[in-house]
C-alpha cells in the first residue's frame, strides 16, 4: 500500500502548490477506481469516471491480473481479497460527508455493470451521494475508450 500513500501525498502536494480551489478526479476502468479512491475523501471534490471497477480483489483475482494481486498482498488469501473488496465501500462510507459530486458513465449491457457498478450505486443511494449517470447499452468493456471521453468534455463543459 505504498503506492496509495505515495499517489495521495502526490495528489495533496499538488493541490497546496496550485492552491487549487476545485478538484476533479477523472478516471476510468482502473483510473475509475484510483478517481474514486482518492477523490471521495478530498472535501468538495467532483470524481468524473467511466465504467469504474469497485471490487478490488475480486478483479485483481482474474488470472490475467494475478501478478498486480501478488505484488500488493503478497500470499494470495480469501480473507485479503475480502480486504480489498471493501476499501471502496468502507471510504464511501467513510467519506459520507464530503459534499462530493459524481458524474459516472457506463454500459448496463457490459460485464462490469453487474460486478461492479450496481453496487457502486446502490452505495451511493444508500449514502445520500450526489450523483448523475450516462447509461449507455455498448456490450464490450474497452468501448468505454470510445464513449468515456465524450461523456468527460461534457460534463466539464457543464460545471
Amino acid at each position: 500500500f505504498k503506492i496509495k500513500k505515495i499517489t495521495k501525498d502526490l495528489i495533496d502536494k499538488v493541490i497546496k502548490e496550485t492552491k487549487s480551489k476545485k478538484i476533479t478526479y477523472v478516471g476510468s476502468s482502473k483510473g475509475g477506481y484510483a478517481a474514486l479512491l482518492f477523490g471521495l475523501q478530498k472535501e468538495n471534490s467532483n470524481i468524473i469516471i467511466g465504467a469504474p471497477q469497485y471490487y478490488l480483489g475480486d478483479y485483481l483475482n482474474r488470472s490475467d491480473n494475478m501478478n498486480t494481486l501478488v505484488n500488493i498482498v503478497g500470499n494470495v488469501t480469501q480473507d485479503k481479497i475480502d480486504y480489498l473488496n471493501e476499501i471502496l465501500p468502507r471510504t464511501i462510507e467513510d467519506s459520507k460527508n464530503n459534499n462530493v459530486k459524481l458524474y459516472i458513465h457506463f454500459s448496463s449491457k457490459e460485464h462490469t455493470y453487474e460486478e461492479h457498478i450496481r453496487y457502486l450505486i446502490d452505495d451511493l443511494k444508500r449514502y445520500k451521494y450526489e450523483h448523475k449517470l450516462e447509461v449507455l447499452e455498448y456490450t464490450n468493456h474497452s468501448e468505454v475508450s470510445i464513449y468515456f471521453p465524450k461523456f468527460l468534455l461534457n460534463t466539464i463543459e457543464s460545471n
